[in-house]
C-alpha cells in the first residue's frame, strides 16, 4: 500500500476493507477520507434511492432540485430519458433533419460521458 495512501493508519484501514471484500479502489479512496472502519463502511454503503444497490459516496449523484441521491448509472438513465422526452416535445415545432439528430446524439453523449456510463 506504500505510496497509494497518505499514512500508515490509512494503509491499515485499506487492508482491513480489502479483507472485508471491498474493491481495492474503493478501499484506497475511503481510507484517505476517514480514520475508522465504521466511518469507512458508512461511506462505502450509500444506497441508491432508485435501484437500491449500495455504492461508495464518491459514486453517488445528488440531484439539484430535490436532493435525492442515486448512483451514476441511474442518474445517467434519468437524464437520458429527460433529454429524450424534451426532444420529443420540441420535435413538433422543430423540423426534423439530420442536424437535429446529430444534436440529440451529441447531448446524449455528453450525459453519458459526464456519468461515465
Amino acid at each position: 500500500m506504500e505510496g497509494l495512501v497518505p499514512t500508515h493508519l490509512a494503509a491499515e484501514l485499506a487492508v482491513s476493507l480489502i479483507e472485508l471484500k471491498y474493491p481495492k479502489e474503493s478501499a484506497l479512496w475511503v481510507s484517505a477520507q476517514v480514520s475508522t472502519i465504521e466511518q469507512a463502511i458508512e461511506l462505502l454503503q450509500q444506497e441508491c434511492e432508485l435501484c437500491t444497490d449500495k455504492f461508495p459516496i464518491n459514486q453517488m449523484i445528488t440531484m439539484l432540485k430535490c436532493e435525492h441521491q442515486c448512483c451514476k448509472e441511474c442518474a445517467s438513465n434519468y437524464f437520458t430519458i429527460q433529454v429524450s422526452v424534451m426532444w420529443k416535445k420540441n420535435i413538433k415545432i422543430i423540423p426534423k433533419s439530420f442536424y437535429h439528430e446529430v444534436l440529440r446524439n451529441f447531448v446524449l453523449s455528453i450525459v453519458r460521458n459526464v456519468f461515465n456510463t
